[in-house]
């Protein structure tokens, strides 16, 4: 029963499974890293891209002049 539960992890006592587990969990923590990183550097980039208020145009900017 325990051989069905098992999950792929070594048992105790093979220092050398073990380092294999532990090599194979970083590899996951640091893809899953990069992802998330490389997914929100594109999501920056995508909505910098969009157009505020949906106008596409020029800022009209308007100035007022103080006659002295």
């Amino acid at each position: 029963m325990s051989k069905l539960f098992s999950w792929g992890r070594p048992k105790a006592g093979n220092p050398a499974a073990e380092q294999e587990v532990r090599k194979g969990a970083a590899w996951g923590r640091r893809f899953f890293w990069h992802l998330c990183l490389y997914l929100g550097v594109i999501l920056v980039f995508v909505l910098q891209a969009q157009p505020t208020t949906g106008s596409g145009g020029p800022i009209k900017v308007e100035f007022q002049y103080q006659q002295f």
